[in-house]
C-alpha cells in the first residue's frame, strides 16, 4: 500500500481517487486483486502511521543530500470550527476567524 501511495506521489497524482483509478485502470495486471475503493481508503489510512514515517526518513535524507529548505504540507479538508448560530460567543481565534465557505458548502 505505502509503494501503491509513494508511487503515485510521485505520478503527480494528487489524492486518493486518483492513484486508485489510474492503478485500476493502467495497472490491473501488476495489482489484480487490488479490490474495492472504499476498502483501498481503509488500507490507506490503516497505514497511516508507517507512512508519515516513511516520509519523514525520505525528508530527513532529503536535507541531508541537499541542505535544509522550507517544506510545506497542507491538508485541504475543511473542518467546522463553530456553529455560525453561536458566532459571537466564541471567543478563542476572534481576531483571525471569520465566515467563509469552501466548495461543500
Amino acid at each position: 500500500m505505502l509503494t501503491i501511495l509513494v508511487w503515485g506521489a510521485w505520478r503527480g497524482l494528487t489524492d486518493k481517487a486518483k492513484v486508485y483509478f489510474h492503478a485500476q485502470m493502467y495497472h490491473r495486471r501488476e495489482l489484480p486483486t487490488l479490490g474495492a475503493y472504499s476498502k483501498f481508503v481503509e488500507a490507506t489510512n490503516r497505514y497511516s502511521v508507517e507512512l508519515r514515517a516513511l516520509l519523514a526518513l525520505m525528508l530527513h535524507r532529503n536535507r541531508q543530500a541537499q541542505g535544509a529548505y522550507p517544506i510545506v504540507l497542507q491538508d485541504s479538508t475543511a473542518i467546522a470550527v463553530y456553529h455560525v448560530a453561536r458566532m459571537r460567543q466564541h471567543r478563542t481565534f476572534r481576531e483571525w476567524a471569520h465566515k467563509s465557505k469552501n466548495g461543500m458548502g
